[in-house]
């Protein structure tokens, strides 16, 4: 992801936890299967080894959500992340490059 996309799933990220913890509803996030709640920590992590990774101050601890207020079938909901990396790499050039860069860098990893 470029910067803009990195930071901004990261903030992204926050928002459902927030509103999780006051009790309100997240359906949007689960009916477009942005969201996958049991797995927010871990990725909020892996962004945030990202944001380290590219030098990026990061400061905002992300607070556990509260799980427990889902219906289980919420808790269940996925990431579509093929949908997701369509949409991403609809949205700029720099995103399109870096996701280039890493099929190459991963394909001469294998060889």
């Amino acid at each position: 992801m470029c910067r803009r996309h990195l930071l901004g799933e990261h903030v992204e990220l926050h928002m459902p936890v927030i509103t999780i913890n006051k009790g309100h509803h997240v359906k949007g996030y689960l009916a477009n299967n942005c969201l996958k709640p049991g797995a927010i920590i871990k990725r909020h992590d892996a962004l945030v080894n990202e944001m380290n990774r590219r030098g990026y101050n990061h400061s905002s601890e992300l607070p556990e959500p509260i799980l427990s207020v889902l219906s289980d079938a919420d808790k269940k909901t996925c990431v579509d992340k093929e949908k997701s990396l369509v949409d991403l790499l609809d949205r700029g050039d720099e995103c399109k490059k870096r996701y280039a860069m890493e099929k190459i860098a991963v394909e001469k990893e294998r060889q």
